[in-house]
């Protein structure tokens, strides 16, 4: 077995025994890792952090051909305090790990993901719009794993979009007027909606991010639509987070 030393997202915790903890981590150089962490639970003094998800921790592992790797040193670099002070952005952050866990393959290296995701945690947490940070990080998430929807050509036969067209989740992007006809299915989209997942699929995180750019409130409701749907029929399941968020968007509007 081989002593590896990385940085890693906790993901979700799950108890193992009395004294230990399953860890599920999404880290820099790994990926995502199942960690066996023997003892966390008495606080042992070789694990300086409160095993919360959405932390970034320091952990030190042996690293075992299949299976749990055993975690021996386990410390927290940061713990995003402003978005656990606000319920709202503490549910978007649950969100954010429970689409990447869904979307991200065991053992699988990928430096750019995790670099998004803990950029996109810094700016929720600064961000007064967590929505917006919301659609920035599926957008910049799909596009790593290889979904990003087809907003160019058709992605039933390939044309060029010419005019009117639809969404098709099966299909995984834009359809032509000719090919919606055979996808019941496929909804309506705003060619304002288009230019903004263009617009923050090609851009610099920090500029998606930054304070110059913003989303029309119509727009804003179409694509969180649109994403949700989108993310439901890739995971063949509706992020549990979502169904909190929905609950605290109610209670605010007072229904």
């Amino acid at each position: 077995m081989s002593i590896e030393d990385t940085h890693g997202l906790i993901l979700r915790t799950t108890p193992f025994s009395e004294t230990s903890l399953i860890i599920s981590f999404f880290t820099r150089d790994f990926g995502k890792i199942g960690g066996l962490l023997k003892a966390a639970r008495k606080r042992d003094r070789n694990f300086s952090t409160s095993f919360e998800p959405f932390t970034v921790n320091r952990i030190v592992f042996y690293r075992k051909r299949s299976g749990l790797h055993l975690v021996t040193q386990c410390d927290m670099d940061e713990r995003f305090d402003e978005i656990r002070t606000n319920i709202l952005k503490n549910s978007y952050a649950a969100y954010f790990m429970e689409i990447l866990d869904g979307f991200s393959a065991q053992e699988h290296r990928d430096e750019q993901l995790y670099d998004i995701a803990v950029t996109s945690l810094h700016f929720l947490a600064l961000d007064p719009d967590p929505e917006r940070a919301a659609r920035v990080f599926e957008i910049k998430m799909l596009k790593c794993a290889g979904l990003m929807p087809e907003l160019l050509n058709c992605s039933g036969c390939s044309k060029k979009i010419n005019g009117t067209s639809k969404f098709s989740m099966r299909s995984g992007g834009l359809v032509c007027g000719s090919c919606a006809r055979s996808e019941q299915a496929a909804r309506m989209i705003s060619g304002g909606a288009i230019s903004s997942i263009k617009h923050m699929a090609s851009a610099q995180l920090s500029d998606c991010l930054s304070s110059r750019f913003g989303l029309a409130k119509t727009v804003k409701k179409e694509l969180k639509s649109l994403f949700r749907a989108f993310i439901t029929f890739h995971l063949e399941r509706e992020p549990k987070t979502l169904k909190f968020i929905d609950k605290l968007a109610r209670a605010e509007a007072g229904i």
